[in-house]
């Protein structure tokens, strides 16, 4: 791993995690942590083999043959640094740390640090424990939050003993380190990182410009896996499914389906995932191919989001979603069990019932006016008195006695 930075700012040149079994794609993390006292990290965790060849958007420094240190287009000073697994003295091509052992056992190992600029460097030294963000991705914890898990288990030796390196010009410091898995671990897969971090501190531009400490750090996985009886586990949780129709009251609309994975087991787990909705009548309707669900340490999640597109509404309908367990590609684990969970929820075409409401509410008026009758004067109400009639006639009738 090789990160390099100016102090306008940060390059990182990073390498890719080992994929896993099943997996087309390796999985690739950057992190970036806001700390409340305004300090910037930048992390990046890699399985690439030790100070790999860069890939930033800048070129990196060519060697510079009179000692002079480098410089980017502004003309700031550029730092240049490395980390990776060695072994006697000597950088390998491990790509990570993978440490298999029994409760209260101790494996020893080393790292490489590497200053790569014609100037000297003190970089910190620590460990920090590994972790997935919400998404399912890996990351470290910041360096200011205290080791719990496997991180705690780890001392450096050597020139890395107090927490720091002094680099000279161009120098390669190996540090010696142990891991000392106390007999209270749980059994299965804890995951840390080696870091090798530089710290400047500056201003931000303005008036009420800010002070800020920027911490660049880079890291090698560490995985110990403490030895015992292996249980995998997946778990579906905290499914939701919603649908969103078009205007188009014959269309097909779509569904969002939302839930939780969580690694219930002791291994690390990665997911391959099937989400399917389908009503009382008509077809079952699956998501495309979806990606699959990164590897989780023991007890962390991911939260997945998919949308089942073409969905016809035919009212209440379900969803159902499972997640088989996907193993780290060379880890010998046992199978687990497919992890399902099923909800239920409407679809409903809005428009063509507004539609259908519409017809029926003009029929219905339609059907009232058809069944009133007509209202018609009635005769006997235009007609003369009968008793007045008779009495204007009996005085009409002259000389009647």
């Amino acid at each position: 791993m090789i990160a390099r930075r100016s102090s306008s700012f940060v390059h990182l040149y990073f390498g890719l995690w080992p994929q896993m079994a099943g997996y087309g794609e390796p999985v690739l993390r950057i992190s970036k942590v806001l700390a409340a006292a305004a300090t910037v990290s930048i992390i990046v965790l890699t399985g690439s083999p030790a100070l790999a060849a860069s890939t930033t958007p800048s070129p990196a420094p060519s060697p510079n043959p009179s000692g002079s240190a480098a410089t980017d287009a502004a003309g700031k000073p550029v730092v240049t640094f490395g980390i990776g697994p060695s072994k006697n003295h000597q950088v390998d091509r491990r790509p990570n740390y993978n440490m298999l052992s029994p409760k209260g056992g101790l494996v020893s190992d080393e790292v490489a640090v590497v200053n790569l600029t014609y100037q000297p460097l003190t970089l910190n030294l620590y460990a920090a424990d590994g972790l997935n963000a919400d998404d399912g991705s890996l990351t470290l914890q910041p360096g200011y939050v205290k080791p719990k898990d496997a991180a705690a288990w780890v001392t450096f030796g050597g020139r890395g003993s107090k927490g720091y390196v002094n680099l000279a010009p161009r120098e390669k410091v190996y540090v010696p380190f142990v891991v000392h898995i106390p007999k209270t671990a749980y059994v299965g897969d804890h995951l840390a990182g080696i870091v090798a971090s530089l710290v400047s501190e500056g201003t931000t531009p303005g008036e009420r410009g800010t002070n800020v400490k920027l911490e660049q750090r880079v890291g090698i996985r560490l995985g110990v896996r403490v030895a015992g009886v292996l249980t995998p586990g997946l778990e579906v949780k905290d499914l939701q499914a919603a649908y969103a129709g078009t205007v188009n009251p014959f269309g097909k609309g779509n569904v969002t389906v939302t839930y939780t994975v969580t690694n219930t087991g002791n291994v690390r787990l990665g997911g391959q995932q099937e989400v399917s909705v389908h009503g009382l009548i008509g077809p079952t309707t699956s998501a495309p191919k979806l990606a699959n669900v990164p590897m989780l340490l023991p007890g962390n999640s991911a939260k997945v989001s998919v949308t089942v597109p073409d969905v016809t509404p035919v009212g209440y309908m379900t969803a159902d979603v499972s997640v088989s367990g996907l193993a780290v590609a060379g880890d010998a684990d046992p199978a687990s069990e497919v992890a399902s969970a099923s909800t239920n929820f409407w679809a409903i075409a809005w428009t063509l019932l507004a539609g259908l409401l519409g017809l029926a509410a003009i029929g219905a008026a339609f059907i009232r006016m058809r069944r009133t009758p007509t209202s018609t004067p009635d005769a006997s109400s235009t007609s003369s008195n009968p008793d007045l009639v008779s009495a204007g006639s009996a005085n009409s009738t002259p000389g009647t006695v």
